[in-house]
């Protein structure tokens, strides 16, 4: 398996970190949510401080208005990925700011694109 993934820098995990520190935060946050096993093979650290996005404070209304306009005109038709929910791993794989509620509890909590495939609906 080939992956990879992009983390922003926190208080717990400064920027300066060693390369050894990410690939841990990496395994710990991606094994469980594919259930992978063992070590990786090769890892390689790039550091783009800046690379992923932060959202405005009203982020989170306009998605949600905008799944709520979805529901009504479009049903089946989902929001998932960073544009919508968390950027980087956490909105993958159901962590801080990942999506959730609306359908009757049938929506992802995590608004991932894997947590919609096989769910039938629509993935965009």
């Amino acid at each position: 398996m080939l992956l990879r993934a992009f983390f922003r820098p926190s208080p717990a995990l400064a920027i300066e970190e060693p390369d050894e520190r990410w690939v841990d935060g990496a395994v710990q946050a991606l094994w469980p949510a594919l259930g992978v096993t063992g070590e990786p093979a090769r890892t390689w650290v790039a550091r783009w401080p800046n690379a992923i996005a932060r959202y405005a404070a009203d982020h989170a209304d306009r998605v949600a208005r905008t799944r709520a306009a979805l529901d009504e005109q479009a049903p089946g038709l989902e929001l998932a990925g960073a544009a919508y929910c968390s950027a980087g791993v956490a909105g993958g794989t159901g962590g801080v700011g990942g999506g959730g509620g609306g359908r009757g509890g049938e929506r992802a909590t995590s608004c991932s694109a894997l947590s919609f495939l096989g769910g039938g609906g629509a993935v965009v």
